[in-house]
């Protein structure tokens, strides 16, 4: 029982709403009230992916019967109990902390409908609409928390970061699915492969060349166009994400380059190196 609503909420994929809480590492100072706020957010959008997970889960049936990375059966009749329960949460939410219902929540339904629905099979649109559930769960953290203000150059690094990943995922599905079957669950086969790491190796390079620009921004110009301008970033936070991301792109390289078995957030999940250095990166930047 516990581990089919484990499957069904997809535990795992729920790491990705932490993003919400993104504005905390770039504050120099918690405001109690919008850190509640955020915790509001993150439970809301906890049902909100359960629903969206499900509906997903319904509507790609036919295609997770051969997908090798959906190995679990939907049990019909667990997935219509925590449908009803999501629902019903965030309706209670709605009327108990209407708030934390912002414009970027509903952006997020709209964008999944859309997806879902009708752009899904659309060879490189599905993954600039994958990447942008990511960059939607960070707006409304931001959006939340008020005291700062979302930059270009903020927001171009982590559009091209999760479009990487976007792109790394659909690799993932080649690989597993074993190349023959893939372009029957997404718009892509073996014939695609050069292309993603190519156009991965030019994402990658762009952000690097963005944490430079971070890095002349704090010390040698003033380019604050491009940045968040009321964050305040010691060096040793600065280098140390710029390390953090160096090792997540040797990681991912490593997966581009070899034939993966596992789902994205497993192969990220159980190497133990990576994930110390995420946890120290974290609570380096909670602590400064």
């Amino acid at each position: 029982m516990i581990k089919g609503v484990l499957h069904t909420i997809r535990i795992q994929d729920k790491l990705k709403n932490i993003l919400i809480f993104l504005p905390l590492f770039f504050d120099s100072g918690i405001n109690i009230e919008k850190t509640i706020d955020l915790i509001f957010g993150f439970i809301l959008f906890f049902f909100l992916t359960n629903v969206i997970y499900i509906v997903n889960d319904f509507s790609d049936f036919e295609k997770d019967k051969i997908n090798q990375l959906k190995k679990y059966k939907i049990n019909s009749n667990l997935s219509y109990v925590i449908l009803i329960i999501s629902i019903l949460s965030i309706l209670f939410l709605y009327f108990y902390k209407v708030e934390i219902f912002n414009k970027y929540f509903y952006l997020y339904i709209f964008v999944f409908l859309s997806y879902n629905f009708l752009f899904k099979n659309y060879k490189y649109l599905d993954v600039i609409l994958l990447g942008s559930f990511y960059i939607i769960r960070i707006y409304y953290g931001f959006e939340i928390y008020e005291k700062l203000e979302i930059s270009v150059g903020f927001s171009i690094f982590f559009i091209i970061l999760f479009i990487y990943l976007a792109f790394i995922k659909k690799y993932i599905q080649i690989c597993v699915n074993n190349f023959d079957i893939s372009k029957k669950i997404i718009p892509y086969n073996l014939e695609d492969i050069p292309k993603i790491k190519k156009i991965n190796f030019f994402l990658s390079s762009v952000n690097i060349i963005l944490i430079f620009l971070f890095i002349i921004h704090n010390y040698f110009m003033n380019i604050n166009y491009l940045f968040l301008l009321e964050s305040k970033n010691t060096p040793l936070e600065i280098f140390s994400f710029f390390a953090f991301f160096i090792l997540f792109i040797v990681k991912s390289n490593q997966i581009l380059n070899n034939l993966p078995k596992k789902d994205i957030i497993s192969i990220y999940l159980y190497d133990f190196k990576f994930v110390l250095s995420f946890v120290l990166l974290i609570l380096l930047f909670l602590i400064s």
